[in-house]
């Protein structure tokens, strides 16, 4: 399923002769069913969906569906606005995937945020998950630092009974440019989570890639495990495939490491860590002392300047770099950070600063995947 937006004066036509804010109207939120017999090639693609057919007390902000199904029925999420600018989520439901009629409304006990952007909804190892980005939810200490969010709730949803409950929200990545994710199961088993590398309305940018013609990115799929209480982030085993010219020491020798190629994977194994600084480039440094995690970048972040992250004991870090993106694992995934990185020179150094730490470190630089579509 796609949404599409009418966005008069801000897009596709301008209206100059209506007083429209686009938040109750001068907008269109439609929803449309398209098939594809293989995955790139449309056969057709059908409205299934208006404004017409959301609750009468939501804004025109209705958007991002997501359709899965449960006891041989369909149901569809989308991320909403209503009237009193409140974020939740709308649930519609269908028996044929084409015609769609509204089944309830589900949002937290307090309000959070004025909107809910890209929902999902699933279940790992026993739980059920709705992830969603809220817009308007301000910072509080280290949490919240993105001018949009982007992570999860624990729920319970009785479908049948129409019944729902809400966990914490808790933040997905602690990075600069993580939005927009969705999961999928694959043929294992496995919940992957992609995510868009990028974030709308930052006070940072991407224009960087601009003058070769392109711009933005998505993360590394993610494989999500369900433990003590929170998602655990974990680089597909896929990835492993992609290593090349390993080394490894430990950290008490380690100094400088230059990899040949610009894409390489990082993982430090602490024993023990009183301090920790590591530069991955000149002047991009990650460290870790008295229980916080930070990433600081220089020119390189185009205005993304420092991140944070309470990281109470520090047992692992994996790294993953390539010429524009950096991503960060904290402890088996449990903290992780996701950033764009435009630095002047392509070449990359890692440099361990401090040398208040023991363990082991072990590099690899990266080849690449070949992707070939079968007809």
């Amino acid at each position: 399923m796609w949404s599409t937006e009418h966005l008069g004066a801000f897009g596709y036509v301008k209206l100059w002769d209506k007083d429209y804010d686009y938040i109750m109207n001068g907008r269109e939120q439609n929803t449309i069913h398209v098939f594809s017999p293989d995955g790139k090639n449309i056969a057709y693609k059908k409205l299934v969906m208006t404004n017409d057919d959301y609750p009468v007390n939501m804004s025109k902000h209705v958007r991002d569906p997501k359709i899965y199904k449960k006891d041989g029925r369909y149901y569809m999420i989308q991320g909403g606005r209503d009237a009193e600018s409140d974020g939740c989520a709308l649930l519609f439901c269908s028996d044929d995937l084409e015609h769609w009629k509204w089944y309830d409304t589900v949002r937290t006990a307090k309000p959070f945020g004025y909107m809910w952007e890209c929902p999902d909804l699933f279940e790992i190892d026993g739980q059920q998950i709705m992830t969603c980005c809220p817009q308007g939810v301000d910072q509080k200490g280290y949490d919240y630092q993105n001018v949009y969010q982007c992570g999860y709730f624990p729920v319970e949803f009785d479908l049948k009974n129409k019944s729902y409950s809400f966990g914490k929200f808790q933040e997905f990545d602690k990075g600069f440019d993580i939005y927009a994710t969705q999961t999928f199961a694959d043929e294992a088993g496995r919940r992957i989570l992609i995510g868009w590398m990028g974030i709308p309305d930052a006070d940072y940018d991407n224009d960087a890639t601009v003058a070769y013609d392109w711009i933005h990115a998505l993360t590394m799929p993610r494989e999500l495990e369900w433990k003590d209480g929170k998602i655990l982030q974990h680089p597909l085993k896929e990835m492993k495939d992609l290593r090349k010219n390993a080394f490894t020491c430990e950290l008490e020798a380690f100094t400088k490491w230059a990899p040949a190629d610009c894409c390489f994977e990082l993982r430090l194994d602490v024993e023990e860590a009183k301090n920790l600084e590591l530069k991955l480039r000149e002047d991009v440094t990650i460290s870790w002392k008295d229980g916080l995690f930070t990433l600081s970048m220089g020119e390189s972040g185009r205005g993304r300047k420092q991140r944070f992250a309470k990281v109470e004991e520090l047992s692992d870090i994996t790294i993953f770099s390539d010429t524009s993106a950096i991503e960060i694992f904290i402890n088996n995934g449990e903290t992780v950070l996701t950033t764009r990185v435009y630095s002047e020179h392509i070449e990359q150094k890692v440099e361990l600063v401090s040398r208040e730490v023991k363990g082991s470190v072990h590099g690899y630089e990266l080849g690449s995947f070949e992707v070939e579509y079968k007809k």
